[in-house]
C-alpha cells in the first residue's frame, strides 16, 4: 500500500538538485551507489498520505483520549491545525494532507 500512494515531486528540477545529472547508466556501479546513498534532504517524491500528518494526528488523538482535558484538547488541535497549514503553505506536500 505504501508504494501505491507515492506521487512524483511537484518541485521543478528536483532530480537535478538531489541526484547527479545526467543519471548514471542503468545497472552500473554508480547507479547502485546513487540509489543507496541516504537522502538527508528528502527524495523527489511525495506521499498522498503524509507521514508527518498521520503521525501527528494519531499522537494527538491518543494523547487527548487519555488526558480528557478540554483546555489541552483545544491547544493541541489548534497547534495541529497550524502545523497542517504550514505544511500546505510551504508547498513541499500535496494539500491532500
Amino acid at each position: 500500500a505504501f508504494t501505491l500512494t507515492v506521487l512524483p515531486s511537484q518541485i521543478r528540477h528536483c532530480y537535478r538538485n538531489h541526484f547527479p545529472y545526467p543519471p548514471p547508466t542503468l545497472w552500473s556501479w554508480e547507479w547502485f551507489v546513487t540509489g543507496l546513498a541516504p537522502q538527508t534532504r528528502g527524495g523527489c517524491n511525495d506521499l498522498i498520505i503524509s507521514g508527518h500528518a498521520t503521525v501527528t494526528s494519531v499522537l494527538a488523538c491518543v494523547g487527548l483520549n487519555v488526558a480528557r482535558n478540554w483546555n489541552l484538547s483545544f491547544a493541541v488541535w489548534t497547534l495541529l491545525t497550524i502545523d497542517f497549514c504550514i505544511e500546505i503553505y510551504q508547498g513541499f506536500h500535496y494539500s491532500v494532507d
